[in-house]
């Protein structure tokens, strides 16, 4: 009798377009427009023009030239004067990527280039009570009551813009002053109690 052994079977080629299909699937719109985006990136500075092109420039280099390779990317973002935060996105897009290639086999090492030191000083105060009651006053005409409730929302609430952006009529429940919110990195809907 013959036995065959799991690790005698021939392996199949990698499919990166695959690859990258499943990397994006179930992510947010925006998660996987950004994602996308930051492959496309990629892509263009190795020199290649779709994203599965892009993954295999990445996936089949050896550990050490594939981490060389995304080292002298970050420096090309660097010097191109982007903000800390877009280049750490886009090398998270990347690491992200070789960590779901390692978990399928498709490789056996990790991405280890680091994002750079960013410091987020923002300031977050908002316009404060006497801003607020001035734009409600401008809140006039005929969209009065939809701006009215952006702005409560923004600022009772203390929802994100794109939080309110996401909003339908049919995601508040009045009677019970309520509406359902698609929070930051959530895949449904919460309810939340308005003023």
């Amino acid at each position: 009798m013959i036995s065959i052994r799991p690790d005698s079977l021939p392996l199949p080629a990698p499919d990166f377009a695959h690859l990258v299909q499943e990397f994006l699937r179930g992510r947010t719109t925006d998660t996987m427009r950004v994602y996308g985006a930051a492959l496309d990136i990629f892509g263009d500075f190795a020199g290649v023009g779709d994203r599965a092109s892009a993954a295999r420039v990445l996936l089949t280099l050896p550990p050490g030239r594939a981490n060389a390779l995304v080292l002298d990317y970050r420096q090309g973002l660097e010097e191109q004067g982007l903000a800390p935060a877009t280049i750490n996105l886009r090398l998270a897009a990347l690491r992200s990527l070789v960590a779901l290639a390692r978990l399928t086999g498709m490789v056996s090492w990790s991405l280890e280039v680091k994002g750079i030191e960013s410091h987020g000083y923002r300031d977050t105060c908002g316009p404060g009570e006497a801003g607020f009651l001035a734009l409600v006053r401008v809140c006039k005409g005929r969209y009065a009551a939809r701006d009215l409730t952006v702005l409560h929302l923004l600022y009772f609430r203390a929802l994100r813009r794109q939080e309110v952006s996401r909003l339908d009529l049919g995601d508040f429940d009045l009677e019970h002053s309520r509406v359902k919110i698609l929070g930051n990195h959530r895949r449904e809907k919460e309810l939340f109690t308005i003023p």
